[in-house]
């Protein structure tokens, strides 16, 4: 029930994350793509990774700190994103001014 309650939100944000860090919407596309493509890779590598975290510990405890701390990175890494976005806005914003 939890996971499907949360599970919509790994869904419907990506895109909307992406669009809110794409200032020209002409280039969405195109990064999007770029974010699907490492989502792939992610979810490539990601059952092995927690298959092996589970067979060493015999429990599933560590798959789900390994699953948490992704989660957690990747949540900075699009805050950092974004705060650079808005820093070439703002910088853009008053050279134009």
């Amino acid at each position: 029930m939890i996971y499907g309650f949360f599970s919509g939100a790994f869904v419907s944000l990506p895109p909307a994350s992406v669009a809110s860090v794409t200032p020209d919407m002409s280039r969405y596309g195109a990064r999007f793509g770029m974010s699907a493509t490492c989502n792939g890779l992610g979810l490539l590598a990601g059952p092995p990774i927690a298959g092996a975290i589970i067979g060493k510990r015999d429990d599933y405890l560590g798959a789900s700190i390994f699953a948490g701390l992704v989660v957690v990175a990747a949540s900075i890494f699009m805050g950092i994103s974004r705060i650079l976005i808005l820093r070439e806005a703002n910088r853009k914003s008053k050279e134009s001014s």
